[in-house]
Parts: C-alpha cells; structure tokens; sequence
C-alpha cells in the first residue's frame, strides 16, 4: 500500500530529529478521536487549528506594553508570540526538535491572555472567586470556548504544554519537574527571554524606562542590543544542552541568573513607575465597570457557552476574549451618554 505523506513525515522524524525529541507518530491522541489524516500530522493540525481560531487573531489588538495605544503599539500580543517563535525556530532547528509540537505550545499558550495585559490580568483576578489562572483560561479557550463551545480537540501533548506554568529561578521549570516534552521547556525559555530583545527596546524609545532603571551588570552581561541579547542567550542555551545530553534544556548558571534577575529589574521598574499605575488602575476600573454592567445585562454580551458554567465565570470568559479596542468601545457605549461617544 502506498505510503500517505503524513506517513513519509514521521519517517523523515525518525531520521533527521534527535532521539530525545518527541516523535509525532507517538502522540497520546484527542480527547475525541480522530481518524489520522493524509496529509498532516497530529502536531500540524494542531497548529493550523489554533492558527485560524478567533482567539489567536484577537491577540493582534490585546496589549503586551503598557500606555501605548493600538495604533503607536509596535509590541502586541501577536508580535510578541511572532518574536518568540522567531527564537523556537532556531532552538528547534539547532536542537533537532519537533517544531510542529513546540509551535503548537507556544501559538496556543497566550490564548487566554485578557485586553490591557497585566492591568487585565489583576481586574478579573479579583473579580472572579476563583481567581484568573491565565495558563487555565487558555487550557478553557482551546477545550471548552473556540469552535462555538466545542473547543479545538487538541492533542494532549499540546494541552499539557498550555498547562505548565513557568517556575522562576535558575529555570523556567524545576529540573526535578520537567515539562513532559523538549519542546515545552524550549517554549518556556523563548516566553522567559522575550521581554527582554525587542519589547526592552521600545519601552526604552518610549522613555517609559531608562536604562538606569535596570541592574547595569545583568544589562551589560546579556548585552547593550536586542540582537546581541538575541545571540548570547541562544547560543548558550544550545551549547548546554548539547552539554548536558538533552537531559533538560538549560543556560549556563550565570548567563541564566542575569536573564532573571534583569526580567525582575524590568518588571519592578515598570510596577514602581507612578504614571503606569494610574493607567492601569484605569484600565481595571473598565474591566471591573463592564463585569458589572455585564451581570445587570447580558444579553448579547455574555456567550451563552459552555451553557453548564456558571454565570459569573461565562462573563471572566466573555472579557477576557474582548481586545483593547473591543473593551474601551464597549466601555463608552454602555457606560457615556450618546453625546458624549463622539468627544
């Protein structure tokens, strides 16, 4: 019988992957079975599915930066997953691992992001009694919201990988509880690295930091430019694992201990800076404004799926799927007079 090309792809996997990346003929499956298909793997299907959903194109118009608007933003949810897999790319192609897989965890990972990024994170957090576990919210977009409410049937490789929440420390996981895949841990470090290439430059050009903000050291180890922060951290995460035998994916202890310690720099400078705050306390009170309105009425804002959740959690899911954009209009129109809307 003649062989199909999915078929002709897992072979070429056996030959050209290392032995210690994971094998798409050896994927546990779907939820609901599916027959195999011709063309594609179960790891490019994946893909393709998460790729065409809502929720991956909403991303483009769902804040990474703060205080700057969509229209000056050259850092949305989307360029920030772009740059990541820019970094994938390279990982798993110097590596030999299965980018179909580490794809598919990294462009489905950010599903859940809410609109105003952490500003939005904190508003449903404490709005909802169960609190907003972000990995979760996108696990429920993927299983339970897209496709109407019947979700994308992922394989379980790829929604294991959404599941895993990074560990700070010398690792983005402990090595003691590893991700399942090579892969996985591939797209935990490019999520780890990345606000510190492109998304440090513009906060830079946007005078919301200073380089005096950060710790100098950590700055000068890892580099002055995006692209010389880039290589360093690339070349060192190849070079120990190929030292380590692909046991785990690691940096060299020191390299890894200024990426942290500089993500930390930058996530309390930004924090601490008096003009962010007063955005994002904006930016909560609209969310917290819609929640309310929202439950007063529904329709036809509340998705009526999954029809067995609770009310208060299809609201937390139906806020979290707005953009920027989507939630500010929505703002204004449900909470100004008429007259005011065109101000």
């Amino acid at each position: 019988m003649e062989k199909s090309l999915r078929q002709e792809g897992e072979e070429r996997e056996l030959l050209l992957l290392h032995p210690r990346a994971f094998r798409s003929s050896l994927s546990a499956g779907r939820e609901l079975p599916e027959e195999p298909d011709s063309l594609k793997n179960p790891f490019q299907i994946d893909r393709s599915r998460i790729l065409l959903s809502r929720a991956f194109r909403r991303l483009k118009l769902k804040g990474r930066l703060p205080l700057l608007s969509p229209s000056e933003r050259c850092h949305s949810r989307l360029s920030s997953v772009w740059e990541c897999w820019d970094l994938l790319r390279t990982l798993c192609g110097s590596l030999r691992l299965n980018d179909s897989l580490a794809e598919a965890i990294l462009f489905s990972r950010p599903l859940g992001h809410p609109p105003f990024g952490s500003a939005g994170e904190s508003a449903l957090s404490r709005l909802h009694s169960e609190g907003f576990p972000l990995q979760e919210q996108s696990l429920r977009v993927v299983e339970k919201l897209e496709n109407q409410g019947l979700g994308l049937n992922l394989t379980k490789e790829v929604r294991d990988g959404i599941r895993v929440i990074p560990k700070r420390g010398p690792f983005p996981f402990t090595p003691r509880h590893k991700p399942s895949t090579l892969e996985c841990q591939a797209v935990l470090w490019v999520e780890v690295f990345s606000p510190l290439g492109e998304e440090l430059e513009e906060l830079f050009r946007s005078g919301l930091l200073k380089s005096e903000d950060l710790p100098v050291e950590s700055l000068a180890a890892l580099g002055a430019d995006p692209e010389t922060r880039r290589r360093r951290f690339l070349i060192s995460l190849i070079q120990e694992t190929r030292k380590n035998e692909y046991s785990y994916l690691s940096l060299e202890p020191s390299l890894a201990d200024e990426v942290f310690i500089l993500r930390d720099g930058v996530e309390r400078a930004l924090r601490e800076n008096p003009l962010i705050q007063e955005e994002t306390a904006k930016e909560e009170r609209i969310l917290e404004e819609l929640f309310h309105l929202f439950l007063k009425n529904p329709e036809p804002y509340v998705d009526p799926f999954p029809p067995e959740e609770r009310f208060e959690t299809r609201i937390i899911d139906s806020l979290a799927a707005l953009s920027d954009p989507a939630a500010l209009s929505l703002f204004r129109r449900l909470s100004l007079p008429v007259s005011w809307n065109s101000v």
